[in-house]
């Protein structure tokens, strides 16, 4: 079997993880989407735990390959970050992480059990931004990371169906975050994509 079959059988089971929810969603459901055999699943991945961790660590590579590619560009810190936030939203609108560490947990999925890049890469981002001098050092960044990532399983949820969030709403929510670790000199760079806090307030909730 070819790897572009393994793809297909990711690209269908996160469709349906996204849009029905992992607990809902069986082998053969995956493989008439798919327009293969179960049998066929079966030969990639003997069980749902093990297809649901391999769709979380392809989302992830999906997600991480255009963060990368974004460090490239010469961009200011700011724009990036609101670059970054659009290509994030644009990934999970059409393909969400679905590893649960065990059968029976319902919650958001375990993104750092799959891929501890991630944690890394919030890192590194976090201490540039030190260094550039637009986050006050004094901010927690486990803290400031945890809170992230719960806003984006927030926005796109793990229990699947049709609940998402526009991406003006998951950016504007992420720099609302963000907004509490700026410096002044950090105001001032974000300042064209930071909505006066009073409106954002109101927008947000």
């Amino acid at each position: 079997m070819s790897q572009s079959m393994e793809v297909r059988i990711l690209e269908g089971a996160s469709t349906l993880f996204y849009r029905f929810g992992f607990n809902r969603v069986r082998f053969s459901e995956i493989a008439r989407e798919v327009g293969i055999t179960t049998r066929t699943i079966y030969n990639y991945f003997p069980n749902k735990i093990s297809l649901s961790k391999a769709v979380s660590e392809y989302t992830i590579r999906q997600v991480m390959t255009r963060l990368k590619d974004l460090l490239l560009e010469d961009l200011s810190y700011a724009e990036m970050t609101v670059r970054m936030l659009g290509e994030i939203h644009r990934e999970l609108s059409v393909r969400l992480p679905a590893y649960q560490k065990d059968a029976g947990h319902t919650g958001p999925p375990d993104l750092l059990s799959v891929d501890p890049e991630i944690a890394d890469f919030v890192k590194s981002m976090f201490i540039r931004a030190v260094e550039e001098g637009l986050y006050d050092r004094s901010v927690p960044e486990e803290i400031m990371m945890q809170v992230m990532l719960a806003q984006v399983n927030f926005c796109f949820p793990s229990e699947g169906g049709e609940k998402r969030v526009s991406e003006e709403y998951f950016i504007d929510s992420m720099l609302f975050i963000i907004r509490s670790c700026l410096t002044e000199r950090g105001r001032r760079e974000f300042a064209p994509w930071l909505q006066p806090e009073r409106e954002l307030e109101k927008a947000l909730s």
